[in-house]
Order: C-alpha cells, then sequence, then structure tokens
C-alpha cells in the first residue's frame, strides 16, 4: 500500500502499488537459543546474541557452523521463557574495532536493571571476548521485569545510541516516556570514546545546559516518547535512524529520524500509541509531538513490532533502499521506502509460516538478517533480482598524469566482476575494485546466481597537473646554533612542504646540524592533481673556530698590559679590563673575570672563545700601608682621609672594583690628603700608594 503522511501521521491515503519484489527467506544458520541481536565487526562474521548471555559468530559466506565469541551467563539475568524480555538484549561493535577491540553490550543484570558495559576482544585471538575486561558504562534502574529496549548502536557521528524502555508494566504507569528526569522511554546519546569508565555527553545534545539552561532534560537524552524500541537501526549509507516502537494493545509504530536531525524528538507516547489517542491527560498540543511514517494494528494479526535495516547490500537491485521490518505475531515482512513525492511507501511481502522473528542484522556487505526466537537465521533474498552494480572512482573522476584511479563498485563475496576498458574486457580484472592508469571508458558487468547488470559507462580522462610552483625561505643565512624556526614561503600559497626540518611551513634548524637539507613544495589543484614538486637546498652553516690564549691565568693591579692571542683576526674582545686588543689588569679591578673573544664570519655566524683571569691587590712584604701611612675612616660614607709618615713624593689612585680609576693624584707630598667619594656609590674601592718604587694597596669600602 501507499501510504501518504497527511497530519501529522493521523491520517493516510492509501492506493495500490504494482510489482512488490517477490521476498523469499535463505536459511544461513541455525541451532542457537533465544536470538536477541544480530550484529557486524566489519568483516565477514555475523554475531548472535542469545538471550541467556552467550555470543556466538559465524560466516554466512563459508557456512552455518558457530563459535562462541564470549559467554556473560553468570552476569546475566536467567530468563525464564521465550516471553521473558529480560536477558543478554544488545550488542555493537566500536567503529574502531579493528584496532581497539572494543564492543558494547546491553543486558539486563542479576538485579533486575539494565547495564550497558564495554568489553575487549582478546589481543591475541580476535574471535574471543574477554569476560574480565568488562568495563561498565550506564545502569539503569528498571521497575519492572519488561519493556527494557535494549539496542544499542553506533551512530555515524561516532556517539552510542542506546534505546530505552518505559520501564514496563503496562501503559506506562508512572509516565516515565514523558519524564524528562528519567532515562525510561528515551533514546539516549553519549560518548564513549574516552579511556575510562563512564561516558561524557556530547555537546550537541539536545538538553544540554548550553541548551537547556534550566536543566529539565536529562542530558543523555536524545528524544523521548518511546515505549519499547525494541529493535532500531540506522541507515548505513544516509545515516538515517529508523525506530520500531513497540506498541500497548491495538498498533504498532514505525518512526524516521532524518540524519539532518538534531535531536529533540518526542515521539508521542503515552500520549499516543502510534498516531491514535492513548492518554493524553496533562498532554501538550499534537504539534509538539513526531509521528509515525507508519503503523499498523493488532487486528490484523499483529501484536508486537521486530525493527531492521535499510537494504543497502549489492546482491538485489529491487529492494535496495527499502527498510525491512516484520511482526513477532503475524510474521509478516514489510519494507518501507521514500516514494519520491516527500512521503512514504509500505508494502507487504507476505506472511511467513515461520514467525516469532525476534531481530534483523545487517552483514558487513549490506545484506540483511532475519532470526526467528527458535534459533534459526535466513538471509532476505529476491529470486528474480539482478545484482547493483554501481561504479564509482574515488576522488576526482580523471586520472592525475602518473598516477591511477580506484575504480570500485559493491561488493560482496557471491559476486563476481568483469572491468571492461573501451568495450573490452580487461585481462586479470575480476575484483570489486580497479585501478585505472589510463584514460578510457570503463564499465563493470557484476554477476550474481540470478543474473547480471553492467553499469554505466564512466569515462576517465587524463587530469592536467598544476604549473610547478615556487618557493623560497624567508632567512637567507642560517647558523648551526639558530634555536628558532624559519618561514618557508610558497607560490601559489596552500601547497606542501615536505623535508628534514620542515614542520608545516617552516624549516627549523634547531639540533639538525651543519649541512645541506633538501626541501620541497607541491601544490594540489581543484581536481585532485599534485604539480611537480619545486626543490631548493636550505643550508645550515658551521659556526666559525675561535680561539683566545696569551693570557696567566693570575694578574695583580699593577700588572702591565696584556696582549691576548686570538683567532682569526678581526673579532672583539670584550670583558672587564678589556679594552681594544690589550687586557688592563687595573681596569679590571681585582676578582675574577672572564675574558671572551667573538668572532662573525662572512655568514653571521658567530662564535666565542673564552678565558678566566684572577686579579689580585698583591699585598706583598714591600707593601707600605702599615707604615708609611694610615686611613680613616674605614669604612666610611663620604669621605677618607690618609695620613702619611714621611713628606716624600707620592702618587695616589683610587680605583672601583671594575678597575675604573676614579681619583687620581700625582706627586703629591704633603702629610695628609682627603678624598672625596661623595658622588660614587657604596661598595669596594681600592687605593693604591707608590712611593720610593714601592706600591701599597688598601681596600676600601664606601657605606
Amino acid at each position: 500500500m501507499k501510504i501518504t503522511r497527511i497530519l501529522a501521521g493521523l491520517l493516510f491515503s492509501v492506493s495500490a502499488v504494482a510489482q512488490t519484489p517477490v521476498l523469499t527467506l535463505n536459511q544461513v544458520g541455525s541451532g542457537f537459543t533465544r536470538v536477541t541481536t544480530l550484529a557486524n565487526a566489519g568483516d565477514d562474521r555475523l554475531f548472535v546474541c542469545e538471550k541467556g548471555g552467550i555470543i556466538k559468530f559465524f560466516r554466512p559466506y563459508v557456512g552455518p557452523a558457530s563459535t562462541t565469541f564470549m559467554d556473560i551467563n553468570s552476569k546475566v539475568i536467567n530468563p525464564t521463557g521465550d516471553s521473558d524480555e529480560r536477558g543478554l538484549l544488545g550488542l555493537t561493535f566500536d567503529p574502531n574495532f579493528a584496532t581497539n577491540r572494543r564492543f558494547y553490550v546491553n543486558y539486563i543484570n542479576n538485579s533486575g536493571n539494565t547495564v550497558v558495559a564495554r568489553y575487549t576482544a582478546s589481543e591475541t585471538d580476535p574471535n574471543a571476548g574477554v569476560v574480565a575486561s568488562e568495563e561498565i558504562i550506564l545502569t539503569v534502574t528498571q521497575p519492572y521485569s519488561n519493556h527494557n529496549g535494549g539496542c544499542i548502536l553506533f551512530g555515524p557521528d561516532g556517539y552510542l545510541y542506546i534505546g530505552m524502555g518505559d520501564g514496563g508494566s503496562g501503559g506506562d504507569p508512572q509516565n516515565y516516556s514523558q519524564n524528562r528526569q528519567s532515562l525510561l522511554g528515551k533514546m539516549l546519546r553519549i560518548d564513549v570514546s574516552g579511556t575510562g569508565t563512564g561516558y561524557t555527553i556530547p555537546e550537541s545534545n539536545p538538553f544540554t545546559i548550553a541548551n537547556d539552561p534550566n536543566n529539565t532534560t536529562l542530558d543523555e537524552i536524545w528524544a523521548l516518547g518511546v515505549r519499547n524500541p525494541w529493535r532500531w537501526s540506522f541507515d548505513s549509507e544516509s545515516g538515517d535512524m529508523w525506530i520500531a516502537d513497540v506498541g500497548q494493545n491495538l498498533y504498532e509504530e514505525i518512526n524516521f529520524q532524518p540524519a539532518t536531525s538534531t535531536g529533540g524528538e518526542n515521539y508521542g507516547w503515552r500520549c499516543y500509541e502510534g498516531a491514535n489517542n492513548y492518554n493524553t491527560s496533562g498532554c501538550q498540543a499534537q504539534s509538539n509531538y513526531a509521528f509515525p511514517i507508519y503503523n499498523f494494528a493488532h487486528s490484523t494479526g499483529a501484536c508486537s513490532v521486530t525493527g531492521g535495516y535499510v537494504y543497502r547490500g549489492n546482491l538485489y537491485e529491487d529492494i535496495y533502499a527499502r527498510y525491512f521490518f516484520t511482526d513477532y505475531c503475524d510474521g509478516v515482512i514489510r519494507s518501507t521506502f521514500d516514494d519520491g513525492q516527500g512521503g512514504w511507501t509500505t508494502e507487504s511481502h507476505g506472511a511467513f509460516t515461520s514467525f516469532q522473528y525476534t531481530a534483523f542484522g545487517e552483514d558487513g556487505y549490506g545484506e540483511v538478517y532475519i532470526a526467528r526466537q527458535s534459533g534459526i537465521i535466513a538471509r532476505l533474498t529476491i529470486a528474480a533480482s539482478d545484482p547493483r552494480a554501481p561504479i564509482s572512482v574515488d576522488g576526482p573522476i580523471g586520472i592525475c598524469e602518473g598516477g591511477s584511479a580506484t575504480l570500485r563498485t559493491g561488493l560482496n563475496p557471491d559476486l563476481t566482476y568483469v572491468w571492461y576498458k573501451d568495450n573490452t574486457v580487461i585481462a586479470g580484472a575480476n575484483q570489486a575494485t580497479f585501478e585505472a592508469t589510463e584514460p578510457g571508458v570503463y564499465k563493470v558487468i557484476t554477476t550474481s546466481a540470478n543474473g547480471s547488470k553492467e553499469s554505466v559507462e564512466l569515462t576517465i580522462n587524463i587530469l592536467p597537473a598544476p604549473a610547478t610552483p615556487s618557493a623560497t625561505i624567508s632567512q637567507a643565512n642560517i647558523c648551526e646554533d639558530q634555536a628558532f624556526a624559519i618561514a618557508l614561503n610558497g607560490t601559489p600559497a596552500g601547497g606542501t612542504f615536505e623535508g628534514t626540518g620542515v614542520e608545516d611551513s617552516n624549516f627549523n634548524p634547531f639540533n639538525l646540524g651543519a649541512g645541506t637539507y633538501p626541501v620541497s613544495y607541491f601544490v594540489t589543484g581543484a581536481n585532485g592533481c599534485e604539480s611537480a614538486p619545486f626543490g631548493f637546498n636550505v643550508v645550515i652553516n658551521p659556526l666559525p673556530t675561535v680561539s683566545l690564549s696569551g693570557l696567566d691565568a693570575e694578574y695583580c693591579l699593577d700588572s702591565p698590559l696584556a696582549t691576548p692571542v686570538v683567532s682569526p683576526a678581526g673579532g672583539t674582545l670584550n670583558g672587564p679590563g678589556a679594552s681594544g686588543t690589550t687586557f688592563n689588569p687595573a681596569l679590571a679591578g681585582a676578582g675574577q673575570h672572564v675574558v671572551s673573544y667573538t668572532y662573525a664570519d662572512g655568514n653571521g655566524c658567530a662564535n666565542t672563545a673564552s678565558f678566566t683571569v684572577n686579579v689580585d691587590a698583591c699585598l706583598s712584604a714591600e707593601n707600605i700601608a702599615g707604615s708609611n701611612y694610615s686611613i680613616s675612616p674605614n669604612p666610611f660614607k663620604e669621605t677618607f682621609q690618609i695620613t702619611f709618615n714621611d713628606a716624600a713624593v707620592k702618587n695616589i689612585t683610587v680605583f672601583n672594583a671594575i678597575g675604573q680609576a676614579i681619583i687620581t693624584e700625582a706627586n703629591f707630598s704633603g702629610s695628609k690628603y682627603t678624598a672625596s667619594l661623595e658622588t660614587q656609590p657604596a661598595g669596594i674601592y681600592f687605593l693604591v700608594v707608590e712611593q720610593n718604587g714601592k706600591t701599597g694597596s688598601t681596600k676600601l669600602i664606601k657605606q
């Protein structure tokens, strides 16, 4: 029948649609016990959850033999029978399972509450889950034994979605589904990408503090108003969400949430059952609810909808993009698809003699499976349908000079492939992908047990590469001791630099050492083709070899000037006492000093050699300070007086601590000399007196 939504899902018009595909079920597995979930890990395995807590898998394209993946029976409440809704209810694999080995389960624990837990597969055996690796992510108290939901899946956004039932009993007596402070009766969305236990809330959730400042709704909630979303799924191609919500007494419903949704939908329970009033006491206006795109009545023999998947496989073109679902009681398999006019068409594929279907699943190739509670698993098949033969190319439709283009079509182990170029079979090209290295007109024919399908033709041309760019470095001379990066400039901008020392669009010489370093620059055109690289060399210059010698380790204040030996010539002598090309001990002053010589070569690279000298006052036996003169006061504040014991001629000099002469009095013949350091800072000074060929030195302290 054709379904067109008229008034928020309340009224429907019906018209006949011909040529409904004839669906058959091809049994691929059996012997399982009370199946609840089918899942895939992105490979050729199909995983089966048994209600009692055992996860098994088999390879449907190889054979029906199954292997136990993990047994958590001791953690799971023991279901009392087929009608008991508790047990192991959900399984999904991390999008990065191949590398992080993580998978997630939803089960009812021995206390009767929902547990969402993370496990990891064995590091040495990918076919074994490690029971001891359990990390509990979320626990939700269940007030009753039914309506537990249980389906968990990762969305295309990488977040974990959890379907929670309303808590059970009948009619949602506590109105949990509309209670925004309860996780029951909701679709939850959490981030489990962290390394620890627990979870975080995605910032884009509809009821975070940013979007719900009054905190009226729990942050984990993505959508609300569901009764028991037993099985729901994402369209693996479009990202749309399909929620099959089990009804109360009269109606079953299918809800559709497009991938563009930002969440926050209220699907109406308990105000509405399907598109029909149930208990509207205290409910909002009808426009505040999202109504199902399809509902069907129990009067047809239905009792409990089992949601399925949108078919995205490649074996059957006739059912591509249809969403399949069924009912536990009537065994009718139905499919819904976009009618292209803003509505939906739902068709019945007939009732199957076997029913009690509890789960759908899809394998890593997009084929859809259905499971009976009795343990039989079948693949949905269409006897008269040709396979699909899509053809696409990774990236631009063309081949870059010297490159290739990867052509691909739909993959399935039951398909065979023949690729053509210019209507000629390409020898050996019999895989789902083909690497084209020449221009031409390509197509592929896929063949299944039902027939063959020829793809449309795809013309592959040689794509022009951008012109060779140019590039420079913003600093001409680089020395090996440079510790900061230098900008690289490419024309046109936006290209890529490569080479040792390249960091994004900079060259960092730190710790590379002197030498020549090739750098290349290339750009990528709008067609995806790369230019020929522009290459140039970055030279890191060595530091010059510098030496300093010819100095003594010890000097007196009155020692003669020293001339250091330096190499290469032309540099600069630095340090206390250094003047031009000489070292003056008196100018340096008493103390330990470092004399250095710095030389810069023609590249601007400089190096320094150093030598440590010690200058002393050299008070010797010839010192006449004690017998020929006295100083008072010492320490002093501004002035001090020198009293001489004889009238011989003297030369008087006062040096500061760095060897600078600040008082010079030559040929003084008096008996008393008053020296003023009023303008000098406090510190240590030296008095040097020359008399009768002898020199005396005394340390002075200005306070």
